[in-house]
This record gives C-alpha cells, structure tokens and sequence, in this order.
C-alpha cells in the first residue's frame, strides 16, 4: 500500500468533521493558488476511492485544469485507464501535494467521467494533513544504481530531497528484489548523461512494491566528506564585498540555481540555505558551476559538495555548506588568486597586468639584471621583451607572476613556469628590501598560497614544483633549502646540486670530435631511463626524474609544447644516452626554449646526469655535450651537470654551483606553515625597525 493510500484509508472516518479539526485549515485563495501552480507545473493531483464491496482504497494521479474557486476540472492522467467503472467505487477526497505539505479536501460533490472528473468547490475546506522537513524536488533524467553484496539493480532517481533519495527499479529487470537486506547499507550511484554526479552508502527508510515496481527510499549516510587529506594549513575562506553568486544546473533537476556564498577561498566556498528546502545533497557533485560576481565577470568550475551543517537563526533553520573546487581552468585560478589575494593584502597583485617599462626598472634597480646577466643578454634584448610581453601581458595558461606593490612601485616579484608536464618552475624572484623589508617574504608566502590553493586540480598540472638557486644566496637558501631541511625526506623535498658552465658551440667545418668506437651517442631507449632510476634512486632517492620528466619516454606529452606554441615561443626536449658496451653510463637531457624565457637560461640548457663516474671522461662528456650545441640558435650553452661531484673529482672547470630543489605539492600543506613562519620573523624584523 502506497503513503497516499494509507492517508486516505486514516481520514476515512464516519466522523470527518472530528477527524480534520486538528489539522491546519488551508485559505480558499491560498488552495487554488496551489492548485492553479500544479496545472502551471503539468503535474498531477491525487483523487482517492473506496472500493464498495471489498473497502479496499484506489488511487488515481488526474490533472488540474485551470480553476478559478468555484470547481476544479481534472483530466485523468495517462496512467488512468479509460474503460475504468467508477460505479463500484465510492469517492473519498483528494489530496494535493505542495512543497513541503500534503493538503486533504472533501469536495461535496463530483461529476465522474471516462476523460476525467469535476469537483464543486463552493464551501469546502482544504486542510494540510502532513508536512514534510525538507522539500522534495523532482529528478529529471537521472539513472540509478544500487550495489549491495555483489547484487547490482538499476532503476531511476524519482526526488529527493538534501538527505533522502527516492529510487524506483523495475521488477523482472534486476536481480531477486527480495534478496535485498533492507538492515544493511547499500551503495548508491546517480547518473545524469553517464556520468556520476553522486555515489555513497545510503540505508533503506522504506520499501513498497507497487504495479511493477519497486519503490525505494533511501537516506544518505555521510553528511560529511573527505575529499582531500586533512591539512593544517586549510586555505583561507574569505568574505568579499559584495560576495559573488554561484550560478549551475543542478545535476538532479536540471534547473537552474543561483544561490549566494557565504565564505570563498581558493580551493572552496561556503552557501547558505533554508533547512527546508535545501538543494546542496552531501557528496553531489555539479560538472558545471559559476562563480558570478558583481562586475558580471563569471568563473567557471567543477565542485562538490562536501559536508552541511545546521543551525538556527531566528525562527527558521538553515543550513551551510562546504563545497569543494575539484577543477578550474588556469584563468578562472589567476582571477580568483587575484581577487583573494587583493582583498586580504591590497598591495598584493597575481597576473595583473604589469607595466613592462616598471618592471624592467625593478629589475636593475635590485640588481637582479646583473652585469653578467645583462651581458648575456643584451645582445637579445629586443626578442627577450617580445617574450616578456607574452608572458605578462597575454595570460598564457603556463605562465604565473606575483607581484608586491606599493602605490605603483613594485616592491618585490616572483613568477612560476610550466615547464615540464607536471612541474612548474619558481623563478625570477627579486625584491627592494629598502622598501620593504617583507615584500621578498610576501610574494613568495602568496606563491606558496596560491600552490595549495590549486595544485590539486587537474587542470593545473602541479604535481611538482622546483627552482635552482645557488647555496651561497642567503634568502632562497633559506626558503628552499631551509625548507627541504625541514622536511627531512628526499622524496617529498629533495635537493640535488648541479655544476653550472658554459659550452661553445663549434664554428662550421669545425672538428666536433670523436667518441671512442665503443661510445655510442644515440636517442635514450626506455632501457636506459629505467638505468638512470636505478643509479638516481641510490644517488639521492630526490625527485628529480619525476620531476623533469625522466622516468619514462611516456612522461614528456606533446600538451606542453602546444600551450607554448600557441604564443608562438619554442618549447622542445631531447633525451640522449651515452652508451659504453651498450649501457648508459650518461643522460643527456636538451632543452630547448626561447632565450631569456628563465635569466638564467635553466629552460634553454644541457643537462648532463653522469650514471658512471669511471667510464664517462671529460672528453667523452665534452664531446656529446658539443655535439648536442647543434640543437640550439645560440654561440654559447649553458650545462648543467649532475652530480656536482663528477666535475670535482675530474678537475672539471665550472662556474657556479646552483642545487636543484623540487617539492611535491601533496606537502604544500607544510610549505605554507613554513612560509608563513618566515614572513612572521619579517613582520618581527620591521617593526623592531
């Protein structure tokens, strides 16, 4: 027996007038409001019957036409047969669904047909005989799926409301109904278009088998999820002023919501609604969501829903929830940065557009354009700001600058560049410290924000972040070492040193050399690279190969050339091996970029990893690294070479040492507490000032 037949049977009394008198009497406006709504919506009343003879009660859905107070006209619904004998029934009352409420009327009289029904309505009364706590609202399209002890049913979602699913599977399509265990939880899976937009364990709350079908009412388990890790360091939820509102489909009605945030940060947001007829379902997820603030401009994304909470407030209870950001597109990710950024320090600036002469300006008058590197690149400097205004006037999606400011004048910069495939560089990093002493601090605090804010989404491809700098620099010595330090692991913070120097590239007709004839110079095969893993393992047990892309020929896709290509700037990596007697005793990483794209040309250089110190001769290195100058436009090349030890223990000449350090961003959670630690002291510093 169905909810609706056992309300009709409970108010089939002698005495109705008794029975209703406790019950909630409903205005005749305010009844043919809801019933003029229903026709609106092309959905369906219920009008109830008693068989005569067997006193059983029926239950048919019948359409509302419109109604003006007087009578009310229905259209029996398809599901009503049109050869069906209404003399061996008698009529008992109809009830109407609203919402949140279930209102009963007994109309007086009623004019039956095979096409449908006529209620007289003058002086009757309508009473709400059942509330509900939360609202229902209809699904649309949504496939279903119950998994329980290897038993697998499919049907369809029918409502639901913020906590309770209503599932109806087919009888003779699924497996034996019966060996459902109604104590036990079961999963549950909802789909709209194939994809999953909700899966979770839920528990029977009831069961009824009706004409066919089974009809299921499940309640959510969870009201609470953990999408990521717990973090100590949990990016900060803000209030903007105004707060935007965030826009979707829902993926359960397909109606479209708008509802306003309460709290936003960059990895999440918070909503507020009434308890009663709450939307957000805990664990939902909505494939398409927009952020729309008040300037009209719209951010796009993927979230889900994460937990609810309940409280009340005046005289009506509400509830707030937790939706996670599962994925953003690099645009969306730069504006909310800057916006969040902005609104909890106004001199903080993320991909804002930067006046290139001011930068320059900065740039020399920090001296972070050194003599050298000026030198290096004057020769240059016209394509080298043709890049530069790519970078930083075109928002490319694998180029980020932070910048710190001060009534126009940069105070401190530091910019990031995805470089390999799931790795982004940090670098370019300079500040004024007369200006202020915590700028340096503040930018590279908002850097790290910004990596644990995003580097989760996929559309990132921050698994991986890492920069050179040289050990004898004090600040990122401190910051990346101090940090690597900290950490205490190689394989979540690793630093790996490297000799720095320079190679010339031979003039034509120029002897390049020759290897002897058991060396072989070729392409790297994937024996080789698992080679490498084994020596690098034992050598450092760092990040580095995964990192760079060296673990497999697989790891380096065509993705991250096209992003670069796109602004029309080179992008393109070689692997070579060094074979003695058919194994690899060297790797040759070529990468090959636009002069100038890193100063320190890290992007457009020779990276050398020495898997055997004893077999690889200074001539040998000498002569794959020269004929490897034949890849790049410049005179001179910069190389890298791994492990810094090789050169010192060949006498090898070289200038500079510079340590490699790569951090995992599943620790971001760390390096933001370690920031934030830093820029403490420098506020303590100031203001002993």
């Amino acid at each position: 027996m169905s909810d609706l037949n056992r309300i009709a049977c409970a108010l089939d009394t002698q005495n109705m007038q008794s029975t209703l008198a406790g019950y909630k009497r409903v205005k005749p406006t305010t009844f043919v409001n809801t019933l003029n709504h229903i026709n609106f919506k092309d959905e369906s009343i219920y009008v109830n019957f008693k068989n005569k003879k067997y006193k059983n009660t029926m239950t048919l859905k019948a359409k509302p036409q419109p109604c003006m107070g007087s009578a009310l006209e229905c259209v029996w619904d398809k599901s009503v047969s049109r050869t069906r004998n209404f003399d061996n029934y008698e009529f008992l009352n109809i009830l109407v669904c609203d919402d949140l409420n279930l209102i009963m009327s007994n109309p007086s009289t009623a004019w039956f047909s095979k096409e449908g029904v006529v209620f007289g309505l003058e002086g009757v009364g309508a009473y709400i005989v059942r509330s509900r706590e939360m609202k229902r609202y209809r699904a649309v399209d949504v496939k279903a799926e119950l998994f329980q002890s290897g038993m697998h049913y499919r049907g369809t979602l029918m409502d639901f409301s913020s906590l309770y699913f209503h599932v109806e599977v087919k009888l003779g399509r699924n497996p034996n109904l019966d060996l459902i265990n109604s104590s036990d939880p079961v999963y549950l899976v909802l789909k709209n278009s194939g994809d999953t937009v909700f899966s979770g364990e839920c528990r029977f709350t009831r069961q009824d088998a009706v004409r066919g079908k089974h009809k299921i009412i499940l309640k959510t388990e969870k009201v609470s999820f953990s999408r990521y890790k717990s973090k100590k360091f949990r990016s900060e939820r803000q209030k903007l002023t105004p707060m935007p509102s965030l826009l979707f489909d829902h993926p359960l009605t397909g109606q479209r919501c708008s509802l306003r945030v309460k709290t936003l940060s960059g990895s999440g947001f918070s909503i507020e609604e009434f308890h009663d007829n709450s939307l957000m379902v805990p664990g939902m997820i909505i494939p398409d969501a927009q952020l729309e603030f008040a300037n009209q401009m719209t951010l796009g994304f993927k979230a889900q829903v994460l937990n609810r909470n309940t409280h009340k407030t005046d005289d009506r209870e509400r509830v707030t929830s937790g939706l996670a950001i599962l994925d953003m597109d690099l645009d969306c990710q730069a504006s909310l940065a800057g916006m969040l950024y902005q609104a909890d320090n106004e001199k903080s600036y993320v991909c804002s557009s930067v006046n290139l002469d001011a930068l320059w300006e900065f740039f020399f008058k920090t001296g972070f354009f050194n003599p050298t590197k000026y030198s290096n690149m004057h020769k240059d400097k016209e394509a080298f700001k043709r890049t530069y205004n790519k970078l930083y006037c075109e928002s490319p999606e694998m180029a980020r600058h932070f910048i710190y400011q001060d009534r126009g004048s940069i105070v401190a910069h530091v910019s990031m560049l995805r470089f390999f495939d799931k790795a982004w560089l940090l670098h370019h990093h300079a500040a004024n410290s007369r200006m202020d002493i915590r700028g340096g601090i503040v930018v590279m605090t908002q850097i790290g924000r910004y990596i644990n804010d995003f580097s989760s989404m996929a559309s990132s491809h921050m698994k991986y972040v890492f920069s050179y700098f040289r050990p004898q620099n004090r600040f990122p010595n401190k910051v990346f070492g101090g940090f690597a330090e900290h950490v205490g692991d190689q394989g979540k913070s690793s630093i790996d040193r490297h000799a720095y120097m320079y190679i010339a590239k031979p003039c034509d007709g120029e002897d390049m050399g020759e290897p002897d004839s058991d060396i072989e110079i070729e392409h790297a095969s994937a024996d080789d690279l698992r080679e490498l893993g084994y020596f690098y393992k034992q050598a450092s047990g760092g990040l580095m190969l995964e990192a760079l892309g060296l673990e497999s020929l697989d790891s380096e896709g065509e993705g991250i050339a096209r992003l670069y290509a796109k602004l029309s700037l080179k992008r393109e990596r070689k692997v070579f091996a060094i074979r003695s007697g058919g194994m690899p005793i060297a790797i040759l990483m070529v990468n090959v970029s636009d002069y100038g794209l890193n100063l320190s040309n890290f992007t457009n250089c020779i990276t050398a990893i020495v898997l055997d110190k004893e077999a690889v001769s200074p001539e040998i290195l000498r002569t794959a690294m020269v004929r490897m100058t034949a890849f790049y436009d410049q005179d001179i090349v910069p190389v890298l070479v791994y492990p810094e030890s090789y050169a010192i223990d060949k006498g090898i000449q070289y200038e500079k040492t510079y340590n490699l350090w790569i951090t995992s961003s599943s620790i971001t959670d760390e390096y933001q507490g370690y920031m934030n630690e830093l820029l403490r002291h420098g506020r303590d510093r100031s203001e002993r000032k």
